[in-house]
């Protein structure tokens, strides 16, 4: 094989492998599209190759299994999300977006589970502690509440959701005060909150 063949052949390698790229990239982009727009499962057909695209069927199935949420197909959304985590067991993202489906399931054992997996991988998550504090509300467990919330606004001071937790477990515990003072400390951070403002409204 003469040197200007082995040039071409690699020439057409280099631009078959850019157009693959950029045929995968036009697939994604018109799949962003098509979700702004509201049509999910098309969103999902065209990024369909991509379930089996090595470097990509980990997000593809993320995706798709997002746009299976979004069209209310939870249990189909779920089947994705657990497929992106046997692709990679290590994945955050896919084991948070796991949870949506099993909430809108009502799965809570299995949202507590889901939960306390991703803090075993990353221990101070701040959206698997929200959704463990959202469990125990679901149980009515207030003392259990309380103490997830306290360790929340110690650790992310600044957002609201610790905090309207907080005050609701104080609440429901029959700690006016304290309940006062989280719901006050929901108000600074959020002012126009309609919980901490018809709580100041019926005391």
């Amino acid at each position: 094989m003469t040197k200007l063949v082995k040039i071409i052949l690699t020439c057409a390698l280099v631009s078959c492998s850019t157009a693959s790229f950029a045929i995968s990239d036009t697939a994604w982009l018109e799949s962003y599209t098509l979700e702004i727009s509201g049509e999910y499962q098309k969103a999902i057909n065209v990024i369909t190759e991509d379930l089996e695209t090595p470097s990509l069927r980990e997000f593809a199935h993320m995706r798709s299994a997002w746009l299976k949420y979004l069209l209310g197909k939870h249990s189909q959304s779920i089947g994705y999300y657990k497929k992106a985590i046997k692709i990679n067991p290590k994945s955050i993202d896919a084991r948070s977006g796991l949870i949506l489906p099993l909430i809108a399931q009502g799965r809570w054992a299995e949202v507590e589970r889901s939960a306390k997996q991703i803090l075993k991988l990353a221990p101070s998550n701040y959206q698997a502690r929200v959704y463990l504090m959202a469990v125990a509300e679901k149980k009515r467990s207030w003392e259990a509440l309380r103490g997830l919330a306290l360790v929340v606004v110690a650790s992310y001071p600044s957002q609201v959701d610790a905090w309207v937790y907080l005050a609701r477990s104080e609440h429901h515990l029959g700690n006016d005060l304290r309940a006062s003072q989280a719901y006050n400390n929901v108000l600074i951070r959020y002012p126009s909150n309609l919980e901490a403002i018809a709580y100041f409204k019926n005391r």
